[in-house]
């Protein structure tokens, strides 16, 4: 009898695993890894071993990626000449492996702008509008003066006949050879705002309609240009982010005579005078002359986070600064140290751009220099109160090897964290570097603690 009932009970105990492992087959999970990477790890699965190097010919730079509904990669870079007095943009389409798309270009690389032997055009973002289009935004050299300049692609990567000039849209913002723009988004009605500078002035704004005409309801003929007063006298100021908020306002961050200078404007283009000082905000970060702050982003609280670089005054180090802003432009006191957080990692670091997870933790990605390796790609997670996310990296800091710099991350729909900038190698100068680090798991992805193999 004893016998008898065992075989039961085995069966029972070992039932629920033979139907787990049907129904694992079933989903088609060939191969799950035994012991998941860790938040913070590179991806082996991406390029070599996380990371992708790619030559494009000169001084590379990756400055902008999106990611595709087909999770194929879209990077703008700048590629200067060895005496950085010629410079050449490029589009490159990669698959979501970290292999360049061959089907895209010439190998998967396609040039935005000619060879300019002014070496004063360049691109400065990407964004995907709703259809796929590719939006690029950045300077061109016109008649001696450096102008905003858009850019439309298909969804295929060709230049876009139905937008400006064969593509192409020039904006002179001013008479000034210096108009430049660095931010880029898509409103939620389909116009396209740039924000970047007059001169070396002014924050400038400009709105386009969909087939890339000026948007003349939007201040000037579709211009509106800001300045910030210091004193009694104007500084210099330049917008380098830019986002729609929910209620349809536009939010600019950026450069303020070495503050984060903060610009909010009502959808028409006016300054919203129930925020901050009639609609501009100028926050201490330390005393230096070079502060700014590069990314904005809106909490689901209404809340605005605002990260660039700081100074910690007592270091004597540049630091990695997040603060963030009530929704009337005050500063929020419950965040860090009276609304502002200094992450200092022992030498000069410098904070180049920022994500929200869609759980509402911060993502930032920059330089970090310890003090004693030297400047490398660098990530810092933080929880929503701004403490670090010890469940990231080592408590809440990733750092790479020296030689590399980080320019912009963004978030795949799993959690994934992709991560571009530039890269000193031992065969070039500067190639663009392209990672790919695990990050929260969203649920797309089943980890488990052995092997399942059909």
């Amino acid at each position: 009898m004893k016998n008898q009932s065992a075989l039961p009970k085995i069966i029972y105990l070992i039932l629920p695993l033979v139907v787990a492992l049907g129904l694992l087959s079933a989903m088609h999970a060939q191969i799950i890894r035994a012991v998941p990477n860790a938040p913070g790890d590179l991806d082996t699965s991406f390029g070599v071993n996380g990371v992708v190097i790619e030559d494009v010919g000169g001084f590379d730079v990756g400055r902008g990626l999106a990611l595709r509904s087909d999770n194929k990669i879209w990077v703008i870079a700048d590629s200067f000449n060895g005496s950085f007095t010629a410079v050449q943009s490029y589009l490159l389409l990669y698959n979501s492996d970290g292999t360049l798309n061959t089907a895209f270009g010439t190998n998967g690389v396609a040039s935005i702008t000619p060879i300019n032997p002014a070496a004063r055009d360049g691109v400065l973002e990407i964004a995907l509008q709703p259809d796929g289009k590719v939006v690029v935004a950045g300077s061109v050299d016109t008649n001696g003066n450096k102008d905003f300049a858009v850019f439309r692609f298909t969804a295929e990567g060709l230049l876009d006949s139905s937008f400006g000039v064969g593509g192409v849209i020039t904006t002179p913002v001013s008479a000034s050879d210096y108009d430049e723009a660095a931010g880029l988004v898509i409103q939620s009605d389909g116009k396209i705002v740039a924000a970047g500078n007059v001169g070396i002035n002014d924050f400038a704004l400009v709105r386009y309609e969909k087939d890339g005409s000026l948007d003349t309801a939007f201040g000037v003929g579709g211009i509106v240009t800001t300045d910030f007063p210091i004193g009694v006298s104007s500084g210099e100021d330049r917008a380098y982010d830019v986002i729609e908020q929910f209620d349809g306002k536009i939010v600019a961050v950026g450069y303020s005579s070495g503050r984060f200078g903060v610009a909010r404007y009502t959808a028409s283009g006016a300054l919203d005078s129930s925020f901050g000082n009639s609609g501009i905000i100028s926050t201490v970060v330390g005393s230096d002359p070079f502060l700014a702050a590069n990314a904005v982003a809106q909490q689901a609280d209404g809340k605005l986070l605002v990260s660039g670089t700081g100074y910690n005054d007592v270091d004597g180090h540049y630091a990695w600064t997040l603060v963030r802003y009530n929704s009337d432009g005050s500063l929020d006191t419950d965040f860090g140290t009276d609304g502002i957080i200094k992450t200092d990692f022992g030498g000069n670091s410098t904070s180049n751009y920022m994500q929200l997870l869609p759980n509402g933790k911060i993502v930032l990605v920059g330089d970090g220099n310890d003090g004693s390796n030297g400047l490398g790609v660098s990530i810092v997670q933080y929880n929503q109160d701004g403490s670090l996310d010890t469940s990231f990296g080592t408590g809440g800091v990733v750092h790479t090897s020296s030689g590399t710099r980080a320019t912009r991350v963004i978030v795949q729909p799993d959690g994934q964290l992709l991560v571009l900038g530039y890269a000193t190698t031992s065969t070039a100068p500067e190639d663009i570097f392209l990672a790919r680090y695990e990050g929260i798991n969203f649920g797309n992805k089943i980890y488990l603690p052995f092997v399942v193999k059909p």
